[in-house]
């Protein structure tokens, strides 16, 4: 076959993701094939197969990073022993399998951490061509089926000293990268000497890095940090007793990764809401945590573009949003709620003195 259109040489995949079991099955089989399809003899000496899995990380005291291998595997498709042999030109095809049981951790990929498996294959020709390569990456995912319920709030209600009730609803307990999470907040004031003034809420990563090496049963924490990746508030208006406040803040594509949970990573988000309430001249603060789970862009056959995971672009920091004084002064020409949206903001707007009250949820 002379055609020069198909890929030389080539790893195909039935699929390049996976979904681990939550019921501890066998664990879950990759399949494919390694395509080779010369367009001209060529001498070769072998043709195999390694897959990898690895986990590398990187502490927060040693710059130096440190890896530990999960898996590996190899595959010798063709040998020819001392002396190369020709292969004609046409079209070949070896099949592969390999069976990943669901004691390996879920696939990650972070600034200082990352769980990775990979195939990659190597023709070996003569001196007078270049090694022929190819590189495929297989993401494992944990199904989080239906349990994602019992851990993941979707509304929240609070009382404020007998004064305020505030529900707070988000549509769903999943949300995939790059999309919007609309908050929708309803205010009832029953006492005329309170008001609300701003909501706003902020989205944080946390993320907590083990050590490749295990000590005794356990596993030493060697990064712990948090960042915040997104933000949004809304000024309130109304002077009435009920107010309706929708609040939309981005979940970044490339700046957060997804949910992760294993014995080596641990990924979680949260969204912490502010209420700003008025009362008797004063400004009062109320706390609300929200843990929210994110999820890939899509939930099935996640490819490296669609994960959006190669690549860590630098921060841009932001003005912070408006203080109460300008919000004053600027009072009449606003309607019912003026909307901001920001992705990332180095402080909690606005600045002022309040007294605040922490509210967790369990």
């Amino acid at each position: 076959m002379g055609s020069t259109s198909r890929p030389l040489f080539k790893i195909q995949l039935e699929k390049s993701t996976y979904y681990k079991s939550l019921e501890g099955t066998s664990g879950v089989v990759v399949r494919g094939s390694l395509l080779f399809t010369p367009t001209f003899q060529i001498k070769v000496n072998r043709i195999f197969l390694r897959f990898q899995g690895k986990y590398v990380a990187t502490s927060t005291r040693d710059i130096r990073k440190t890896e530990k291998s999960l898996i590996e595997k190899q595959w010798v498709f063709f040998s020819a022993g001392r002396r190369s042999q020709t292969i004609n030109g046409g079209s070949y095809k070896y099949d592969f399998e390999i069976t990943l049981s669901d004691e390996f951790p879920e696939s990650c990929k972070l600034e200082y951490g990352s769980v990775q498996y990979k195939f990659k294959a190597v023709a070996e020709t003569s001196l007078m061509f270049s090694n022929l390569k190819d590189e495929k990456e297989v993401f494992l995912r944990q199904n989080i089926g239906s349990w994602v319920d019992t851990i993941y709030q979707t509304e929240i209600h609070r009382n404020w000293r007998n004064a305020l009730d505030i529900n707070i609803r988000i549509p769903a307990n999943q949300f995939k990268l790059g999309s919007v999470v609309p908050l929708a907040f309803q205010t009832r004031v029953s006492n005329d000497s309170a008001r609300v003034v701003l909501v706003s809420c902020m989205l944080k990563e946390y993320v907590i890095l083990r050590s490749p090496q295990a000590y005794g049963s356990s596993r030493p924490i060697i990064r712990d940090q948090d960042r915040k990746v997104g933000m949004a508030f809304a000024w309130c208006q109304r002077a009435d007793n009920y107010e309706n406040i929708l609040v939309e803040i981005k979940i970044p594509a490339n700046r957060c990764t997804y949910d992760c949970s294993n014995e080596y990573v641990s990924i979680s988000h949260k969204l912490h809401i502010r209420v700003d309430i008025k009362r008797q001249g004063n400004i009062e603060s109320i706390s609300i945590p929200m843990p929210i789970c994110i999820v890939p862009r899509t939930s099935c056959e996640l490819g490296p573009a669609e994960l959006e995971i190669e690549e860590l672009p630098g921060y841009e920091m932001i003005t912070s949003p408006p203080s109460y004084e300008l919000a004053t002064n600027h009072r009449s020409s606003f309607n019912d709620v003026n909307l901001h949206t920001v992705d990332l903001v180095p402080s909690f707007p606005p600045r002022y003195s309040v007294s605040e009250c922490n509210i967790s949820v369990h």
